[in-house]
């Protein structure tokens, strides 16, 4: 695809009722009339995990509480019409898909201001191939244009989502930009589509809103790309757990400071510990329920975001919800609770616990070390010493439940590496 204003399983993507975007009028155009040339098959038809291309763009907007979700269509529109109504998508018609995606969003702007428009309203562009974008992220441009346009009513003409430091998809427009849009001419007869136009219109580049979503910036030009969507969707659940790198985000967004350091190459220890111990019992028993690597490993990556604060696990799942990840959320907010521990159980959320309690900072420890530590630091507080004193005892019996099913010690498992580690947790920077 000709990039258009790109400057540089089990557990559903669903957002919660928390998560949905402030009241609002909204409207989403899906781009889609272009004819996929080098992809080699339809864009917009494309399966994704179970989905098509277009309904993967149609669910994020819907996720995010945008009732008006619309689609340019073109070629081959006689397969997407019957598609776009089952779906309850209003779609606009480009006769003339070969002009470019530019004339797509030409037609999206005339279609919207066929009637007049209240205020404030905003409209989102999505080509059609940025199918991994999540709901939250959506959720977040809208929030991030409500709370500007609430302060002080002079809310940003354009808003672009920001990951890394790239700026992404959608495009957030107000009706302030569409007529200048649409008179767009360019410079030396190329205007460089909304691109150009918003690099001759904003020299000082868009406003932005910084999330914890890559893909914001994926495409799918080609095949390839085609396939490393579907294996973002696969390593995401769904799109329901971060990445490794959107975790390294995720603690940069929480707080930029660089004394934070520390928490992230504990994070990552305590990941290698626990995803260790996890591949071991997995292997120990072939035919039990198999913990999910994946889950784990993005949840022990963000268990301390939000160190520092009185109740960091609480404060961490708070954080992780905002963004979208519900199923995270649950095990960091647990990752200094022992409430399973007593039923026996041995998942996703024990090993986080136990594996955090064997490590301090990113050097391996004895549960009877920390224990002498964390009794060390609040001697003269007798009710603390207490509730110390009953976490412990809740600790070791984990960690024999945890030995019993490894066959050995569990700091031995922690320290042998397994191969999966380095694909599960490559891309975080501590």
């Amino acid at each position: 695809m000709h990039n258009m204003y790109l400057s540089s399983n089990p557990y559903p993507g669903s957002l919660s009722p928390c998560l949905m975007s402030p009241r609002g009028n909204w409207t989403a155009v899906i781009l889609a009339a272009g004819f996929s040339s080098r992809m080699g098959s339809f864009k917009p038809l494309l399966p994704l995990a179970g989905q098509t291309a277009l309904e993967r763009c149609a669910t994020v907007f819907r996720e995010a509480g945008v009732d008006d979700v619309r689609v340019v269509v073109g070629h081959r529109r006689d397969e997407l019409e019957p598609l776009a109504h089952d779906l309850g998508l209003r779609t606009i018609i480009n006769a003339h898909p070969e002009n470019g995606m530019f004339s797509s969003v030409h037609r999206a702007i005339q279609a919207m201001s066929a009637t007049p428009l209240p205020r404030p309203w905003a409209c989102l562009l999505l080509p059609v191939d940025i199918a991994t974008v999540r709901g939250a992220t959506v959720s977040r441009l809208l929030a991030h244009w409500t709370s500007l346009w609430q302060g002080n009513g002079n809310a940003p003409q354009v808003l672009l989502p920001r990951f890394h430091g790239q700026t992404g998809h959608p495009a957030l427009l107000t009706q302030d930009a569409f007529a200048d849009i649409l008179n767009w001419g360019g410079t030396n007869g190329n205007s460089g589509g909304l691109r150009g136009w918003m690099q001759h219109r904003l020299p000082r580049g868009p406003a932005t809103v910084a999330v914890a979503d890559a893909g914001i910036l994926m495409d799918m030009d080609r095949p390839t790309d085609a396939d490393k969507l579907r294996k973002h969707l696969i390593r995401t659940h769904n799109l329901s757990i971060p990445t490794p790198e959107e975790c390294s985000e995720l603690h940069l967004l929480y707080s930029p400071d660089p004394s934070r350091r520390a928490i992230r190459v504990h994070c990552l220890a305590v990941a290698r510990a626990a995803l260790r111990m996890a591949s071991t019992l997995n292997r120990n028993d072939p035919n039990g329920e198999r913990m999910s690597l994946e889950v784990l490993a993005s949840a022990a990556l963000v268990h301390d975001v939000a160190k520092g604060e009185a109740e960091h696990g609480q404060a961490g799942a708070a954080f992780l919800r905002g963004h979208g990840f519900v199923v995270i959320a649950e095990l960091v907010a647990r990752h200094h609770q022992f409430d399973a521990v007593g039923h026996g159980e041995v998942n996703e959320t024990t090993l986080l616990q136990l594996a955090d309690m064997l490590l301090i900072q990113d050097k391996p420890s004895s549960l009877k070390e920390r224990f002498a530590m964390t009794v060390e630091r609040f001697r003269d507080n007798a009710a603390a010493l207490m509730a110390i004193r009953t976490k412990f005892s809740t600790a070791n019996r984990l960690y024999e439940q945890v030995a019993r099913r490894l066959g050995e010690k569990p700091e031995t498992t922690a320290q042998r590496p397994i191969p999966e580690e380095t694909g599960l947790l490559a891309g975080f920077t501590p």
